[in-house]
């Protein structure tokens, strides 16, 4: 909206792939102060978010019933008491980094973050590109990507919430397996429109977000939280 008020077409088709690119002064003027605002932007959030920044309360092991934010806080013991960890508790004890990658199931994690990494990267670089074959609006282009991307954030919870409902392997497995049927088949959204291209791409982003909240819990799960912040910083090394 800011670099294209006026909603022009790309004016330029070139290479053998029949690229178009944009060749108007009036949106090249304004690519180079668009990092100004998308800097202070990113400025104004990051103080908001130090702003709302606290340490939780501390938590009353007294019998009684705990608050809600005690609940969503908690970092006891008990956690470790769900059917699901006791069932991977002693796959690792509290594996070392070097002792991480020497395992099978940290390559099968590492793999895992390569290959959704790329998917994330493949759709925010070329989905504008492959819109542009067939929707004639950059407007509309800039609005799939301002709501897909709003729904990464909605993915993870939504993600965050069936990891901690199902057995770690298969919330890998239903989350790859829809992502891959959404790629096989976002071809077809061209066939259906505009609107249907903008819903493919909200399914795809939201499900590659759960990437995160899956892998995070499958290595907080397997290699245990000793050293949890490096073991997992290794597994999305990839990404």
């Amino acid at each position: 909206m800011y670099t294209n008020p006026n909603n022009l077409a790309p004016n330029i088709t070139a290479g053998p792939n029949n690229d178009k690119y944009f060749d108007q002064d009036e949106i090249l003027d304004r690519v180079p102060s668009l990092f100004i605002v998308v800097g202070v932007v990113c400025a104004v959030m990051t103080v908001i978010g130090v702003l709302l920044l606290f340490d939780p309360p501390k938590q009353d092991h007294s019998v009684g019933e705990k608050t809600f934010f005690q609940r969503l806080t908690n970092t006891d013991d008990e956690i470790e008491d769900t059917s699901q960890h006791k069932e991977r508790a002693d796959l690792y004890d509290d594996a070392h980094p070097l002792e991480m990658i020497k395992t099978r199931n940290f390559w099968l994690l590492w793999f895992l973050a390569l290959v959704n990494g790329e998917v994330l990267i493949f759709l925010q670089s070329l989905y504008k590109a492959y819109g542009e074959t067939f929707i004639a609006d950059d407007h509309f282009l800039a609005l799939v990507g301002s709501i897909s991307t709003a729904f990464i954030s909605v993915g993870r919870m939504f993600w965050g919430m069936i990891a901690d409902r199902l057995p770690i392997k298969a919330a890998l497995v239903l989350q790859n397996a829809i992502i891959t049927a959404l790629l096989l088949t976002f071809t077809l959204s061209e066939k259906a429109g505009k609107w249907m291209f903008l819903i493919w791409m909200v399914g795809i982003q939201s499900t590659s977000a759960g990437t995160t909240a899956n892998l995070l819990s499958a290595t907080a799960i397997i290699f245990r939280m000793k050293y949890f912040a490096t073991n997992y910083g290794l597994v999305c090394s990839s990404m």
